[in-house]
């Protein structure tokens, strides 16, 4: 395998599983966003939709941001630590949400049986993780 070839393979698996399922595949077709499941009993393939998890996902992201929007709005209005606590809050919604989109990420990639994009994404989780941790304890 080409070092080329593998670079173009890591991309668009990055930009399948960030929601894009209009690349070309390796045969050089067309993606149609359908992905199979198994077979039924009559031996017919079923397949589901593969942009139901992701559009899942883009309401979660969209529901956080406007959380973290809300929490940090009431934190401006309201006097004193009480209002301090509603900002920080919201900040802290802000900063998970990315984290949310790894850890979707990392759930989708299992399901494939993809050990080595699993392993990077938790790795990922852990740094953040463990810098969280330092913090906290410093």
């Amino acid at each position: 395998m080409s070092r080329g070839s593998s670079a173009t393979n890591l991309v668009g698996r990055l930009t399948m599983a960030g929601g894009a399922v209009t690349g070309n595949t390796k045969a050089g077709k067309a993606q149609t966003g359908k992905v199979q499941t198994g077979k039924d009993q009559t031996g017919k393939a079923q397949t589901r939709n593969a942009n139901t998890g992701n559009e899942r996902l883009a309401v979660a992201l969209k529901v956080a941001t406007y959380a973290a929007l809300a929490l940090a709005a009431i934190g401006l209005v309201i006097p004193g630590s009480v209002g301090i606590g509603f900002a920080v809050a919201g900040i802290g919604v802000l900063v998970a949400s990315p984290l949310l989109r790894v850890a979707w990420l990392v759930a989708i990639w299992r399901r494939e049986r993809d050990g080595r994009f699993v392993l990077l994404g938790l790795a990922l989780l852990g740094v953040i993780g463990l810098g969280a941790l330092i913090a906290v304890l410093r």
